[in-house]
């Protein structure tokens, strides 16, 4: 998903993010976020800067 709350406000945002959490437990998600609520739920990360991978790790060293 490519930045999936960028259009919403924060309610409805906080209800999607909310319901990708319950979905996405047994499966693999990939999303693109400048979002620091997206990054909480993810378990790892990679950030790309200029186009190559700048940093990356789990969420919890962030």
């Amino acid at each position: 998903m490519d930045e999936p709350t960028s259009a919403l406000d924060t309610d409805l945002a906080t209800h999607l993010l909310a319901g990708i959490e319950s979905f996405h437990k047994p499966r693999a998600m990939l999303f693109i976020t400048h979002s620091p609520e997206i990054l909480e739920q993810a378990h790892r990360f990679l950030a790309i800067k200029e186009g190559t991978i700048h940093e990356g790790g789990v969420a919890s060293d962030t």
